[in-house]
C-alpha cells in the first residue's frame, strides 16, 4: 500500500499575466493565457510523487471536460485514478490565477467537486488511509473533511501533515490531530493572530500552535526559506520566474524526504530546494521538480 495519502483538491488552473494585479473596480489588459494541472492537494500529491516517493491522492473529481483533463494528467503523473471519486457531474474544481511581472501570484478557487468531498467519501477509502505511513491534507476540501480525515489516521496511528490554505482559522479540535503543521507567514498569522514577520514572531506564533496541540510547526518564509523550532533554514537564491506552486513544492517533498526516513531539519532543507526549483519554471504542476531537479542547486 502507499506510504503517503494525499487527501485534497484538483483544480484545472487558468493562468494570465499581468503587469499589475488590478485595483478594485479596475479593469487591466492581460496576456500569454494557460491553462495546467493544479490544486493543492493534486500539486502535492504529483510533487511528493516526482520526487520518487509511493503515494495515493484521494480527490473527488467531476465528470466535466475540465475533468477529464484532470484525471488523464493525473494518470500521467503516475496517480492511480481508482483512488479518484468520478460520482459527481461537475463542474470540476477550476482556479483563476493572475501572475504579475515581479512573479507575484494573486489566486481565486472555484471548488467545484472539491467542495463535495465528504466524511463518507473517506470512509470508502478508510482502509487506504489507515495503511498509509503519513496523510497530507490541505484546506481547499471542507474543513470537516479533512478533520475526519485527521481523526481517522490519528486513531491508526498514521502521522498527518496539514497545510492550512487556504488561510482560516482553526480550533484546538483540528490543530491537536497534527503531527505537523506547515502554514506560511499569512496562514499562521490568520491562526494565531501573530503577524509573523521575524524570527521573534515565528517563535511566538509556533509556540501557540504548540500549545493548539501541534506536534511540529514548520513556518515556511518564501524566498528566506522556513522556520522550524526556532531556527530559519535559508532556501536557495534562485531567479524567480512564478511562486505560483512552490508551497507545493516544499510540501510534496517535505513529506516524501519524512517518509524515506530523513530527519525533520534535513526534510526541511531538501524541501527547501525543491520549493526553490519550482519558481524557476513557469505554471503550478509543470514547475514541480524531479530528483535530478532538485539535486542541481
Amino acid at each position: 500500500m502507499p506510504e503517503i495519502v494525499v487527501i485534497g483538491s484538483s483544480n484545472t488552473d487558468l493562468v494570465v499575466r499581468v503587469d499589475e494585479f488590478p485595483r478594485a473596480g479596475e479593469t487591466v489588459l492581460g496576456s500569454d493565457l494557460r491553462e495546467f494541472l493544479g490544486g493543492k492537494g493534486a500539486n502535492q500529491a504529483v510533487a511528493a510523487k516526482r520526487l520518487a516517493a509511493d503515494v495515493a491522492y484521494i480527490a473527488r473529481i467531476g465528470t466535466d471536460a475540465f475533468g477529464q483533463g484532470q484525471v488523464k494528467g493525473l494518470a500521467a503523473e503516475g496517480l492511480d485514478p481508482a483512488h479518484f471519486l468520478r460520482d459527481d457531474p461537475g463542474p470540476s474544481g477550476l482556479a483563476l490565477i493572475y501572475l504579475n511581472r515581479h512573479g507575484q501570484n494573486s489566486i481565486v478557487v472555484a471548488a467545484g467537486s472539491n467542495g463535495r468531498l465528504s466524511e463518507a467519501d473517506l470512509e470508502k477509502k478508510r482502509p487506504l488511509i489507515e495503511s498509509a505511513r503519513l496523510i497530507l491534507l490541505e484546506m481547499e476540501i471542507p474543513a470537516a473533511t479533512v478533520k475526519r480525515a485527521l481523526q481517522i489516521a490519528r486513531d491508526q496511528g498514521v502521522a498527518t501533515c496539514l497545510n492550512p490554505a487556504p488561510a482560516q482559522p482553526l480550533g484546538q479540535d483540528v490543530l491537536g490531530l497534527c503531527n505537523f503543521l506547515v502554514p506560511n507567514e499569512t496562514e499562521a498569522e490568520v491562526l494565531t493572530g501573530i503577524k509573523v514577520r521575524d524570527l521573534d514572531s515565528c517563535r511566538a506564533a509556533a509556540a501557540k500552535l504548540a500549545a493548539a496541540g501541534v506536534k511540529e510547526v514548520i513556518i515556511t518564509l518564501g524566498e528566506r526559506g522556513a522556520y522550524w523550532r526556532g531556527q530559519v533554514f535559508p532556501a536557495p537564491k534562485v531567479k524567480v520566474v512564478d511562486t505560483v506552486a512552490a508551497g507545493d513544492a516544499f510540501i510534496g517533498a517535505l513529506a516524501a524526504e519524512l517518509v524515506r526516513g530523513q530527519t525533520i531539519p534535513l526534510a526541511i532543507a531538501y524541501a527547501n530546494r525543491a520549493g526553490a526549483s519550482a519558481v524557476t519554471r513557469p505554471g503550478a504542476m509543470p514547475s514541480l521538480p524531479t530528483r535530478a531537479d532538485v539535486d542541481r542547486l
